[in-house]
C-alpha cells in the first residue's frame, strides 16, 4: 500500500503546496506483501485543507509496456484519489498501470466540498489525466468518479481497457448538499474499451457540464463531458469508444447537464438482463 497525504493550514492567501511527485515501477499486491493491510487500497491519495498538490504522476510516460506500477488484490481500490476541503490539485496523471482484481473499484477519484467563493477556480477545477492503463476484473467498477457540493472534477481519458469489472465500466455519481451546488464532471473520454463489465458500459448518475473558470487558460469554459470524437488518432485509431457486451446498458443517463456523445461503437449490451425492458439498451 502507498499512501500520500498533504493536509496543512497557511495564512492569509497562502498554501502548502507539493509538486512533482512520481509513484512508478512498484508491484502493489496484498497477495505478494504480507506488509500491506487487508482493507486497504493500493495507492491512497488525501489532499485537504489549505495545500495544493501539482504535477502528480502514477506510472510513467515512456510508451515501453511492462515497466510500470501493478496494482492487483488490494481490499478496497486500486488507486484512491480524495480531495477534501479547500485543497487544489493540478494536473495529477495516472498513466500505463496495471489495474486489476482488486476488491472494490479499479481507480476512484472523489471531489469533495469547495472554496467558500466559487470564483477562485484553482479549486473548482480539479484536473486529471487518465491514459493507456489496463482496469480489469474489479470487484465494483472499473473507474469511479464521484462529485460533492461545489466540486468540479475534470477527468479526460485516453486508450484505457476497462473490461470485465463486477460493477459498471465507468460510474459517475454525486452527493448534493443544496440546490445551488456547482458540481460538475467534465472530460473528454477518446478510445478507451469499455467491454464485458457486469453492470453498464458507463454508468452517468452525475451533473456534467458546468460553466468554470479555467486558471491555466484564464478564462470562463465549460467544463464539457465529451464521449468520443469524430477522426482517428496518430496510430489511426478511432477517437470514438468501444462500447461493447456490457450486462446491462451500454451508456444509462440520469445525471443532470450536458454531454455529448459522438463516434462511439455500442454494441451487444444488455445480455444479462431479464424480463426488464427499462434495461439493456444501448443508451438509456
Amino acid at each position: 500500500m502507498v499512501v500520500r497525504r498533504v493536509v496543512g493550514y497557511a495564512s492569509g492567501n497562502e498554501r502548502v503546496s507539493v509538486s512533482k511527485s512520481v509513484i512508478d515501477s512498484n508491484l502493489i499486491d496484498r497477495h505478494t506483501n504480507a506488509a500491506i493491510e487487508k482493507e486497504s487500497h493500493g495507492i491512497f491519495c488525501e489532499i485537504r485543507e489549505e495545500t495544493q498538490d501539482d504535477e502528480v504522476l502514477i506510472g510513467n510516460e515512456d510508451n515501453i509496456d511492462g515497466n510500470t506500477n501493478i496494482i492487483a488484490n488490494n481490499g478496497r481500490d486500486g488507486i484512491h484519489f480524495r480531495r477534501r476541503a479547500d485543497a487544489v490539485i493540478d494536473d495529477v496523471r495516472i498513466i500505463d498501470n496495471i489495474v486489476t482484481l482488486n476488491i472494490e473499484d479499479g481507480i476512484e477519484i472523489q471531489g469533495l466540498n469547495g472554496l467558500e467563493d466559487p470564483r477562485d477556480a484553482r479549486v473548482e477545477l480539479l484536473n486529471f489525466q487518465v491514459d493507456d492503463n489496463s482496469i480489469t476484473e474489479n470487484g465494483a467498477n472499473g473507474v469511479a468518479l464521484h462529485q460533492s457540493a461545489d466540486a468540479q472534477l475534470r477527468v479526460n481519458m485516453d486508450n484505457n481497457l476497462i473490461d470485465a469489472n463486477v460493477a459498471n465500466g465507468i460510474q459517475l455519481t454525486e452527493n448534493v448538499n443544496s440546490s445551488i451546488d456547482l458540481r460538475s464532471i467534465g472530460g473528454l473520454w477518446t478510445s478507451n474499451t469499455i467491454t464485458n463489465n457486469l453492470g453498464h458500459g458507463i454508468s452517468h448518475n452525475a451533473a456534467t457540464g458546468g460553466i468554470i473558470f479555467d486558471n491555466v487558460i484564464e478564462m470562463i469554459v465549460d467544463n464539457a463531458l465529451l464521449v468520443g470524437l469524430n477522426g482517428v488518432n496518430a496510430e489511426g485509431g478511432s477517437l470514438g469508444n468501444f462500447i461493447d457486451f456490457n450486462g446491462l446498458d451500454g451508456i444509462e443517463i440520469n445525471g443532470a447537464g450536458r454531454a455529448t456523445f459522438t463516434n462511439n461503437i455500442i454494441s451487444r449490451n444488455g445480455h444479462l438482463v431479464v424480463n426488464d425492458p427499462t434495461q439493456g439498451g444501448g443508451v438509456d
